[in-house]
């Protein structure tokens, strides 16, 4: 199946060794190995991440500095409005923002720019996609933020974001995917290894500091 989806996108095939998928968001066991990927994170068991993950939902601004306190590994924020993106930003409080395009508001030039200043991801979730009522919308929303994202350079992750293990997926299937949002198979094959190894480095070089 994989090795006809790269036929079908003319993509040759690669190693998928040192990718991750830094978002699983399922309480369920299962070795990434198994398809491909070097890791990932697991919000709901820490256990089986490379490094501690932190799903955080605030609602303010306030709780927004209250749920980062203390906190150490990868920080993605989900929810929120606009202001509260921007602020989080601005202020280096996560590493990414993710479910952006569920809203009218959305990513724009502004956002994208701080963002990219700020080296705060765009993290794209695929499920968002899968599971969308209306997934023109979502998806013309995505492309909308990966086109912001590649004209402004903000970093950019792709995430499964399984809830159960059947909404796992193969590398391949992520690059894919990438590609239909507007990315080169290159840019595809770094949104799912260059921030998140850089995540890791900085998370190690913490630790033994």
């Amino acid at each position: 199946m994989t090795h006809l989806l790269m036929n079908k996108l003319k993509m040759p095939l690669f190693k998928t060794s040192t990718m991750y998928d830094f978002g699983v968001f399922g309480g369920f066991d299962f070795d990434l190995r198994k398809l491909g990927f070097k890791g990932g994170i697991f919000f709901k068991d820490k256990g089986r991440s490379v490094i501690p993950g932190h799903l955080i939902r605030p609602r303010d601004k306030f709780e927004l500095k209250k749920s980062v306190r203390g906190k150490r590994g990868f920080i993605l924020l989900e929810g929120g409005d606009y202001d509260l993106w921007r602020y989080a930003a601005e202020k280096c409080l996560v590493d990414g923002i993710i479910g952006m395009e569920k809203s009218k508001e959305g990513m724009d030039d502004v956002l994208a720019k701080r963002m990219a200043e700020r080296k705060v991801s765009l993290v794209i979730n695929l499920r968002d996609y899968t599971k969308a009522r209306r997934r023109e919308v979502v998806l013309g929303r995505m492309m909308r933020h990966t086109f912001l994202a590649k004209k402004f350079n903000t970093p950019i992750m792709l995430v499964s974001g399984a809830r159960r293990k059947e909404e796992l997926k193969h590398p391949y299937v992520m690059i894919s995917f990438g590609v239909m949002l507007g990315l080169s198979v290159k840019e595809a094959k770094d949104a799912l290894r260059v921030v998140q190894e850089e995540v890791i480095k900085r998370f190690k070089n913490e630790a033994n500091a």
